[in-house]
């Protein structure tokens, strides 16, 4: 799952001060504290908020790209089957044609 600070646009990661508002979004410490200096409001929502009711979050996630990595590899083995099969079907498709010939 990918992440972003809705301010600047940038991945939240494990390795980022990610903080939450009250109503539950989430953005990098540094973008929200510049935001809540100018306005009073969730970045996201609009909702009032203020430093007093931002949460720290503590994100453990497991090496991202081993996961990407592995999500990808299913998709390219699912084309590759999907591939098989259309040419399967197309073979069929040939000969039918040249039999009616």
């Amino acid at each position: 799952m990918v992440v972003n600070c809705v301010i600047c646009s940038d991945n939240i990661d494990s390795t980022s001060d990610a903080y939450s508002t009250r109503c539950g979004h989430v953005f990098h410490f540094v973008c929200l504290i510049g935001w809540l200096e100018r306005s009073k409001t969730c970045p996201q929502c609009r909702n009032e908020t203020s430093e007093n009711d931002i949460h720290r979050l503590y994100l453990h996630t497991s090496n991202e790209s081993e996961v990407q990595d592995g999500l990808l590899w299913s998709q390219i083995e699912r084309l590759r089957s999907d591939i098989k099969r259309k040419e399967l079907e197309a073979k069929t498709a040939l000969e039918t044609v040249n039999g009616l010939r």
